[in-house]
């Protein structure tokens, strides 16, 4: 009896291993060649722009050869949907938005692209700000920027469930204005504790917005809907965001540092306007 009880509570966990090792893997990835940046513009002549791209072929190019060992580990996790649909069908992509979720879906967008297209200023220009503005050549400040704007946003899912969605979108956005504020003013000043600290927070308020974005899009599909809608949030993130990257990259080489981080910035909140221009948060 033990045995039976014990054994779906195993595959749970063994699912739960799987999907966290999948997604560490990914992440790291892309997170560890961001500390050499610094190497790699010197030794291979590269220009800010041309790092800066490499975060654009990221996106453009996500389908993030650790595909393939996912799809070797996928056998091993715990089946979770029980009705079954043609293999047509899964394999469609879900480019259109369910009428139900047309209401949120564009606040919803909104707040991913601006999490993540500020994001990118860190993933693919945080060498490089911290040559240029922190005078630093140890590997350790870059990482410690691209770590910090990642690793606290998991403070953000709670913080957002403890609240309701209206105010954690609000509030989210509020302290993502503050804290990119403060990382602007740090970053010209060379102040290189402060901006850290503003770092974290930036991380934090870009979790509260994600989490209360899904939490909005979940509420209102239908649970079998549930991996597409996943699946048409993550799309639209990351093509905004290539467009963020691209963009950035454009001026990367001419304007300064600092200048570009608050255009990607301009640029992603822009994406936020319809959003609030809807009456998703009036309810």
């Amino acid at each position: 009896m033990t045995e039976i009880c014990d054994a779906p509570n195993a595959k749970d966990l063994r699912s739960a291993i799987i999907a966290a090792c999948a997604m560490l893997l990914t992440f790291a990835a892309v997170a560890v060649p961001v500390p050499l940046y610094a190497e790699y513009k010197i030794a291979l002549g590269l220009t800010d722009a041309d790092i800066s791209l490499t975060m654009v072929s990221y996106l453009a190019g996500v389908l993030i050869v650790l595909m393939m060992l996912n799809a070797i580990l996928l056998p091993l996790a715990q089946e979770t949907v029980t009705q079954r649909i043609t293999i047509r069908k899964a394999i469609k992509p879900l480019v259109r938005i369910p009428k139900n979720l047309r209401p949120v879906f564009p606040l919803a967008a909104g707040c991913y692209i601006a999490a993540w297209g500020t994001g990118v200023f860190f993933q693919s220009l945080s060498t490089p700000a911290a040559v240029t503005y922190f005078q630093s050549t140890d590997p350790l400040i870059p990482a410690l920027m691209f770590a910090l704007a990642m690793a606290p946003s998991a403070l953000g899912g709670p913080m957002s469930a403890r609240t309701t969605t209206r105010f954690a979108v609000y509030g989210g956005t509020a302290l993502l204005c503050i804290s990119y504020a403060i990382l602007w003013v740090t970053l010209t000043k060379g102040m290189t504790v402060p901006f850290l600290i503003a770092d974290g927070v930036f991380s934090v308020s870009t979790g509260i917005l994600l989490s209360a974005s899904m939490h909005m899009l979940i509420s209102y599909s239908d649970p079998a809907d549930s991996a597409s809608v996943v699946s048409l949030i993550n799309f639209t993130g990351y093509v905004g965001s290539t467009a963020v990257s691209i963009a950035m990259s454009a001026i990367a080489n001419t304007l300064a540092l600092s200048t570009v981080l608050m255009v990607g910035f301009a640029i992603s909140m822009v994406f936020m306007i319809p959003g609030f221009a809807t009456k998703a948060l009036r309810k």
